[in-house]
C-alpha cells in the first residue's frame, strides 16, 4: 500500500432499522442503476456484497469511508498483521480508536458495482458496518420525500 495516503478518519455509529430497497423506475443510462431506499427513523439501512461477502450497512455521510468493525476482517479476507497502514479514528464525541487502512476490491449495491474503495477496519465497539463517504462520494446520492436514492455504475464484466 505504498501509493496510499493516510488521512484523518472519522466515523460515527447509530442504530436503525433495515430499509428495503427498491429499483428505481428509470436508471440514468444503460450503464448506471438507480436505487431507492425508505428512511427509517432518519436513517437508512441496506444490504451490499463487500469483497463477495454479505453485509447490511448502515448509510453514514459522516464516516470519512467505509468502516467495518474489527470482527468483519477475517470475512473480508484481510490479515490485519501484515498491514502497514493503520492510524486513528475519531467520533463525533472525540474518542479515538485504531484503525487499520485497505481497499475493498469491489462493493456491489443491487446492481451498483464500486471497485477498490477506501475502507477501514475499526478496533472499537462497532455494531455495524457503515457506508461512508468514500463509497457515497462515487456515486449520485439524492434524499428527496423520506427516501434516499442512489445511481452508480453498473458492473460491465
Amino acid at each position: 500500500m505504498s501509493d496510499y495516503k493516510i488521512g484523518k478518519a472519522v466515523f460515527i455509529a447509530a442504530a436503525v432499522t433495515l430499509a428495503n430497497p427498491s429499483l428505481a423506475q428509470s436508471p440514468a443510462t444503460s450503464n448506471q442503476a438507480a436505487m431507492t431506499f425508505a428512511v427509517e427513523k432518519k436513517a437508512v439501512r441496506l444490504s451490499a456484497m463487500a469483497n463477495g461477502i454479505p453485509l447490511r450497512f448502515l448509510v453514514d455521510t459522516g464516516t470519512t469511508m467505509v468502516a467495518f468493525p474489527r470482527i468483519a476482517a477475517g470475512k473480508l479476507g484481510l490479515n490485519l498483521k501484515s498491514s502497514s497502514a493503520t492510524s486513528t479514528a475519531s467520533t463525533a464525541d472525540g474518542t479515538k480508536y485504531p484503525i487499520t487502512l485497505f481497499r475493498l476490491r469491489r462493493l456491489e449495491i443491487g446492481s451498483c458495482v464500486l471497485r477498490n474503495v477506501e475502507a477501514m477496519i475499526v478496533a472499537g465497539p462497532m455494531p455495524e458496518p457503515l457506508l461512508g463517504m468514500s463509497a457515497l462520494l462515487r456515486m449520485n446520492v439524492e434524499m428527496r420525500d423520506g427516501k434516499m436514492s442512489l445511481r452508480c455504475p453498473v458492473d460491465s464484466t
